[in-house]
């Protein structure tokens, strides 16, 4: 079984295995059948259509985001760039342009993906500030950046292999949002004349102190994917170091969300510890964090890191009970899903390690028709009789529910 999926580090924005520029290529449709294979993995009918395209939406922004919902991306990259080449108002075609890079980035082509990104400019210049057009947006202020498109800006060079450049912009973001949230914080970069707008800046601080729950939210965004870029370039002892720093420096502020982001950080810091054999410290910060829970036993993410610990010292069963927990907290929670089978497959249960991720699949096929969740279970259907037959089924399941970002290639090819 692939082994990314006992990864402590699963929710990485970026891919450990670097992404590729491809052309996205259309894979051949699904095609339903008497007696479908499909039907009969499934138990029953096959759900109601998820992939769209783009004659299923209306040709405008909310038709896009109809797309990004049902993980068209094909779709979404093309209507978008329809779109592009009309008229709009200037923040929809940031949210366009925005789309589209998702898009590219999700069917895999960096390439297009890095030049529509160049094709914006500067995120934090006046050009994108409200106040430049104030006879089309007379009653908003501040930057119309989404922070999701920042913070993919930051992370962009990354998915090229170059991870010096993606620590340089997040520590730049992560300055930015020391004091609020964005897009609070824009007012500070809105630059007049060569100088920051004092009366800007103030009216920021004021309208951070208000919204402290979106303020934490984003750094710890940016945290996380400071600690991912590390770990994707393995350098994981520079993951811990910046770790310890993160965490002096929040237990040195008096701000009421830090109590939080320092549950963040412990827990990536005792992920990044078992990264490196470093068990016994992984514990230290495994517990520090649930220090600062109230009930650490209805935490789904404590439930996770005892089980990630417990893996890595070979107590599967423990470690077992702990993911099945986990997953009881979380119904939809993949990771733990995951990890459940792989125990199973390590107590040398490989009937049930089969049957807990197809009955995970089967509670909600079209939202976990994902790949991490079909490469495992066509890995295990390698060990068992009649798996090729099985691998064939988890293709057609694949091109039927799949979005279009999955790779059913990637399926078959696996041994």
């Amino acid at each position: 079984m692939r082994e990314t999926n006992v990864h402590p580090l699963q929710s990485s924005p970026i891919s450990h295995d670097p992404l590729q520029p491809s052309e996205a290529v259309q894979p051949p449709p699904y095609v339903h059948t008497q007696d479908d294979p499909v039907e009969k993995f499934l138990g029953g009918p096959l759900p109601a259509k998820r992939r769209l395209s783009e004659a299923d939406v209306p040709h405008t922004s909310e038709g896009v985001r109809a797309l990004v919902g049902a993980g068209s991306w094909r779709a979404v990259s093309t209507l978008s760039q329809q779109l592009l080449a009309t008229s709009h108002p200037v923040d929809e075609l940031l949210r366009l342009r925005w789309f589209r890079i998702m898009s590219m980035l999700k069917l895999r082509d960096v390439a297009t993906a890095s030049r529509e990104m160049g094709l914006l400019g500067d995120l934090l210049g006046p050009g994108w500030m409200y106040e430049k057009y104030p006879t089309i947006f007379p009653q908003k202020r501040g930057s119309m950046v989404p922070f999701a498109l920042l913070l993919l800006h930051a992370l962009m060079p990354a998915y090229s292999g170059d991870h010096a450049q993606t620590l340089q912009r997040l520590y730049a973001l992560f300055e930015m949002l020391r004091t609020t949230s964005w897009p609070a914080a824009s007012f500070a970069f809105h630059k007049e004349s060569g100088k920051r707008s004092t009366e800007r800046t103030t009216h920021a601080a004021s309208e951070g102190e208000g919204d402290t729950t979106t303020h934490h939210a984003q750094r710890c965004a940016v945290l996380v994917a400071l600690v991912n870029t590390y770990c994707a370039a393995q350098d994981y002892p520079l993951a811990i170091a910046h770790l310890k720093q993160m965490l002096a420096a929040a237990a040195a502020q008096r701000i009421t969300v830090q109590g939080s982001e320092q549950a963040v950080l412990h827990s990536l810091l005792g992920r990044v510890h078992i990264q490196v054999g470093n068990l016994d410290a992984a514990e230290d910060a495994f517990n520090k964090l649930e220090c600062l829970l109230l009930d650490a036993d209805s935490s789904a993410d404590v439930r996770l890191n005892r089980g990630f610990l417990s893996v890595a010292r070979g107590e599967y069963e423990e470690a077992l009970e702990e993911f099945n927990a986990a997953l009881e907290l979380e119904p939809a929670n993949s990771v733990a899903a995951n990890n459940v089978a792989v125990c199973l497959l390590y107590c040398c249960r490989l009937s049930d390690a089969i049957k807990s991720l197809e009955e995970y699949i089967k509670g909600d096929p079209a939202r976990r028709t994902t790949q991490a969740l079909l490469s495992n279970l066509s890995v295990l259907y390698q060990m068992v009789n009649g798996g090729a037959a099985a691998k064939q089924t988890l293709e057609q399941l694949g091109r039927a529910l799949g979005p279009d970002e999955l790779d059913v290639d990637a399926l078959l090819s696996l041994s």
